[in-house]
């Protein structure tokens, strides 16, 4: 069904978001008697640069009503918002108690729900979803059958080993991120490298703003079974860096394992693998964990770049020890 003026007041007060019409100060009463209600939207969009003929826009976020005017002479034909703005325009305004909601239903009809043509396959849990993932992507994309894709995929940025045996050098890049993680991968640690009595690094960080109790987590899964922590940014939002990791640093209690803070992600790996790799005496084992083959990092509500753990890791051992 197309999307127009009528079938989006239909859907949005079938989902209970409709609060009200109005065009200028008042109801909109002529709405049902006006053919131009009927005419499908040319277009619909969040960005007021991109209103045309016939566009409906939808206003979500900080917004200023300023970017309204003008844009009846450009032709909009309606708008969503959860006021209304009789002083920009003179357009309809269909009025909803939220406006994300609004947007997410509406794109979909507009584009004619090409979601109803998927199959979708939802993933939770708090452990294993993106395991969980690769192996479905997988299953789904292999010529042979599914268990043998099961048996044979490998799933980046868990368990990457790296080793460089001229410096007895390894590094193990995973996604651990918690208490059983951290702990499971120290087993692992032990079960295979244990009887070379290994030097271990760790270098993490944890989540800001959210997931506090992991810091504390990761500390004590840790700080009696390895020799050194370096602690350094992962993702936040607005939470500095710097206060999550002398947040991870203050539950360090064990007066026997070393712990410091390199806030640059690149630079503390660079830093435990440089360390790692000028002790060619001893077994170093460099954990490096929380971001897998990531490539990037959230800082500041913005995802910016970022080179990868696995990435950085592989390159830091194949370049000339200085």
């Amino acid at each position: 069904m197309p999307l127009t003026l009528h079938a989006a007041i239909r859907l949005l007060s079938d989902h209970d978001l409709l609060s009200k019409v109005v065009r200028g100060t008042g109801l909109a009463q002529d709405i049902p008697d006006d053919p131009a209600a009927d005419v499908r939207f040319s277009s619909i969009t969040y960005d007021t640069r991109t209103v045309g003929d016939g566009s409906l826009l939808v206003r979500k976020g900080r917004f200023r009503p300023a970017y309204l005017d003008g844009l009846d002479e450009r032709g909009l034909a309606a708008y969503v918002a959860e006021t209304g703005y009789a002083d920009h325009t003179d357009a309809p305004g269909l009025i909803v108690h939220d406006a994300r909601k609004a947007l997410s239903l509406l794109p979909s009809e507009f584009y004619g729900r090409p979601q109803d043509e998927l199959t979708v396959i939802g993933i939770t849990g708090t452990k294993g979803k993106t395991t969980t993932a690769y192996l479905t992507h997988a299953i789904l994309n292999a010529d042979d059958p599914a268990l043998h894709a099961v048996a044979t995929v490998t799933v980046p940025g868990h368990m990457e080993i790296a080793t460089m045996p001229d410096t007895r050098t390894t590094a193990i890049v995973d996604y651990a991120h918690n208490y059983t993680s951290v702990a499971s991968l120290l087993d692992f640690v032990d079960g295979r490298y244990g009887g070379t009595r290994p030097h271990v690094t760790l270098v993490t960080g944890a989540a800001g703003n959210k997931a506090i109790d992991r810091r504390q987590e990761i500390v004590e899964a840790a700080q009696h079974r390895i020799d050194r922590f370096v602690f350094t940014a992962e993702d936040t939002d607005t939470e500095p860096y710097e206060d999550i990791c002398n947040d991870m640093m203050r539950h360090v209690t064990d007066p026997h394992v070393d712990a410091g803070i390199i806030v640059d992600r690149v630079e503390a790996l660079t830093a435990a693998i440089g360390d790692a790799r000028r002790h060619p005496e001893r077994h170093d084992i460099v954990l490096v964990i929380g971001k897998g083959h990531e490539r990037w990092i959230k800082d500041r509500n913005r995802h910016g770049p970022y080179e990868g753990d696995d990435a950085v890791v592989s390159r830091l051992l194949s370049e000339p020890l200085e």
